[in-house]
């Protein structure tokens, strides 16, 4: 880490009395830290160079964005830049040291690795997590800011970005209990080892790309947004989503993730919960050939639902015919079953996004139903 430099630049004083020349210096913390929020954390650090005023501002930052790949070594991979993450894992050591900044007195923090599989770097990542949940101050004994006294296990954090992390229960069962103010959470390229997010706060919640490992179980009140893409689950497992206020999905469940597919609960109660704010459901990478189970479940507990969309989602109406069948050829195909009765009044635009040219079955099935969705407009993207 880059520690605080003792020498002035130029004359302290004298940026103090020319006002003019020092601007920024002459605003009040409050918005010195707003522009600190849109810094990386080598930058805000870099910044006790500038005079006196800053010398340790940094202390007191609300937000923090701290990158590895700042610290890359010019033309190394990031499959082994040992001497990238040497120089990133010195500066966050410094960085997290009692008396500079705490994890638990922040608003935002962003921490991201270069890759979770290089010599165990998510986990060794991790432990400045694991530390300040275990071991951090109150608010009152920390320099710079004083925003009240924190319980010895809450942190005030309500934006919570993570990304190539090694993540184990602890974790989960602090957000649980101890984030009462966390309202978004992104975890993308993590290996996430806990079955299940609980949070009573949250209102948006991102899974990308992450591996689980046995991770089951979604459960929040509060929660709006709800994103999960790709990503494999070690387990035979059946996603439990238990989220009424929601009203954006994003769902990409696939053999690889929740191979047992998806099922949304009333909190405390094995009843399907209706979804009455849900207004945009996406699915992506689906499989739909069974019988369009899952999209017929999401479409009955989804009475406003008003844009659908359907993106890389495989279905095939392949059904083997019954020995001594009579159907003639120009028969009709009975609808899906799992359609039939789902009454979408309010759904006003499907949209199916295809690479192959393979989706006829797909849209002559919405077109035979087109009685329940009077308001729906079918649109089709092709994409590469």
């Amino acid at each position: 880490m880059e520690a605080p430099c003792k020498r002035r630049r130029g004359n302290d004083d004298d940026a103090g009395d020319a006002g003019d020349r020092d601007r920024l210096s002459a605003l009040p913390d409050s918005l010195l830290r707003e522009v600190m929020s849109h810094m990386k954390a080598r930058q805000v650090v870099q910044t006790c160079v500038l005079v006196r005023r800053w010398r340790d501002l940094w202390r007191s930052m609300t937000c923090l964005d701290a990158d590895q790949d700042e610290f890359a070594t010019a033309g190394a991979c990031i499959y082994s830049d040992h001497e990238g993450w040497e120089r990133f894992e010195d500066f966050m050591d410094t960085l997290l040291c009692p008396g500079n900044v705490s994890i638990a007195l922040l608003d935002t923090l962003r921490l991201h690795t270069s890759y979770r599989g290089l010599g165990g770097e998510g986990r060794r990542a991790y432990r400045w997590i694991r530390r300040d949940i275990k071991y951090h101050h109150h608010a009152g004994q920390e320099p710079g800011l004083h925003r009240g006294a924190l319980s010895c296990n809450s942190w005030r954090l309500r934006r919570l970005h993570l990304s190539n992390l090694h993540l184990c229960n602890l974790f989960a069962e602090h957000v649980r209990s101890s984030c009462q103010s966390l309202e978004n959470l992104e975890l993308k390229n993590c290996n996430c080892e806990f079955p299940a997010i609980a949070s009573g706060s949250l209102k948006s919640l991102v899974l990308k790309c992450c591996a689980l490992k046995g991770f089951r179980e979604i459960t929040s009140p509060s929660l709006k947004n709800l994103f999960i893409n790709a990503g494999y689950n070690t387990k035979y497992c059946l996603l439990v989503i238990t989220a009424p206020a929601v009203t954006s999905m994003f769902l990409g469940v696939t053999p690889y993730n929740f191979n047992a597919g998806v099922q949304v609960l009333e909190e405390g109660s094995t009843t399907f919960t209706q979804f009455n704010d849900l207004r945009a459901l996406v699915l992506n990478n689906c499989d739909l050939s069974d019988d369009l189970q899952i999209l017929g479940h999401f479409l009955r507990i989804s009475p406003n639902l008003e844009r659908l969309t359907l993106r890389c989602c495989k279905y095939t109406n392949d059904t083997k015919k019954k020995k001594g069948s009579a159907k003639s050829k120009n028969a009709e195909p009975t609808p899906c079953p799992n359609l039939v009765d789902v009454p979408c009044k309010n759904l006003k635009l499907t949209e199916i996004i295809y690479k192959e040219d393979n989706i006829r079955h797909l849209i002559e099935l919405f077109l035979r139903i087109s009685g329940n969705f009077p308001n729906n407009c079918i649109k089709l993207t092709k994409v590469v």
